[in-house]
């Protein structure tokens, strides 16, 4: 089981506690503390014989009203009172909450590389570039069940995601693969990292459990309120955001290029209320740049996480089967196929050049 520190015991949520705690003994979680910000959740996994070590930040949002918005502007909450959309405020200077993960990763990442030499067992620690620890950012969002929010299926930039399930969140965190050039953190140095962040050891992986977890109490009125006067405190905060940091984040990532149309993909989506081929394209590009093979059960694995239901429980949105899905694709120009591997022909998107002589286009079963 996972290692955890906490800074602040009386931020931490249950819930939330009681999933991470699951995780293999070679994750170290650091939660509740702040630097420049609060950080919720700092997902490490360590590195056993120098391979590159996962570091995931995540912002957590509980909310019991659906939130509305893009990347690029605030986002609103509905108001039942209201009947109307209302500007949904960060407790940060951030926004929108994904806003808020991104700067609160890339804060951390800084810190992280501005304090090596005082937690890595390295001989000459400043040689190690700032890239090196540049952190993933999630968004988890948690309301009650039949919520519907009006985001995107992700972030359309491709950086970062963003869930409404902690069971597909742990899933992501268990699955990710980090970049080569990652920083590869040992235990010994991570736990000297949690020292001097002044963390309190309220997990001990396989030891069990150190201090007890309260309950979450029940929302209020009142606590919606005071929340709602924080926010308006910090609208102009907000309002002045640091342009230059930004522009920083934005110059870094390849914006997601527009999927070709394909009207009978698009058709059956709608029938479900979603967006199939805008899936299938963003589900592809994703698990190229996780370095995973391009082939139906991986692609599929992905989608299924993009769209919160298992495709295969719905008849694959009536196509009947993972062959027949992709062969559609393929009829309306979508996707092409490449080598096979396996029993699975490779998957690319119609744009990209395919590495080898594609193979003809498989059958249903």
């Amino acid at each position: 089981m996972a290692h955890i520190y906490c800074g602040d015991e009386r931020r931490l949520d249950p819930e939330v506690f009681a999933a991470v705690k699951e995780l293999p003994d070679t994750y170290w979680i650091l939660a509740e503390f702040d630097l420049s910000r609060n950080v919720d959740w700092f997902i490490i996994r360590a590195s056993q014989n120098r391979e590159p070590s996962l570091l995931i930040l995540t912002e957590l949002k509980r909310v019991s009203q659906p939130l509305e918005g893009d990347i690029n502007g605030p986002w609103s909450i509905w108001s039942p009172e209201r009947q109307a959309w209302t500007t949904y405020d960060t407790s940060e200077q951030s926004m929108n909450p994904y806003w808020q993960a991104v700067d609160t990763g890339n804060a951390l990442k800084e810190w992280l590389w501005n304090n090596q030499s005082r937690y890595l067992n390295r001989a000459t620690p400043s040689s190690e570039r700032e890239e090196a620890f540049k952190i993933w950012p999630d968004l988890l969002i948690l309301s009650p069940p039949g919520t519907r929010h009006r985001l995107p299926f992700r972030p359309s930039n491709g950086y970062g995601r963003w869930f409404y399930d902690i069971e597909q969140w742990i899933h992501h965190i268990d699955s990710w693969r980090p970049k080569d050039s990652n920083i590869d953190l040992t235990p010994d140095e991570i736990e000297k990292l949690a020292g001097l962040l002044n963390l309190t050891r309220i997990w001990s992986g396989g030891g069990g459990e150190v201090f007890s977890v309260p309950e979450m109490p029940p929302a209020t009125p009142t606590d919606d309120l005071l929340r709602r006067i924080v926010a308006l405190e910090r609208r102009v905060a907000m309002l002045e955001r640091q342009v230059g940091a930004e522009q920083q984040v934005v110059e870094q990532l390849v914006p997601s290029k527009a999927a070709p149309t394909s009207p009978r993909l698009r058709q059956a989506g709608e029938r479900w209320g979603v967006d199939l081929e805008r899936t299938m394209a963003d589900a592809i590009r994703s698990t190229a740049a996780q370095g995973k093979l391009r082939i139906f059960p991986t692609i599929i694995e992905e989608m299924n996480l993009r769209l919160g239901f298992n495709l295969g429980d719905r008849d694959y949105l009536g196509y009947g089967s993972a062959p027949m899905l992709f062969n559609q694709a393929v009829a309306e120009g979508l996707i092409r196929y490449g080598p096979s591997q396996g029993s699975s022909p490779t998957v690319y998107l119609a744009e990209e050049p395919l590495p080898a002589a594609a193979p003809a286009d498989v059958q249903a079963d």
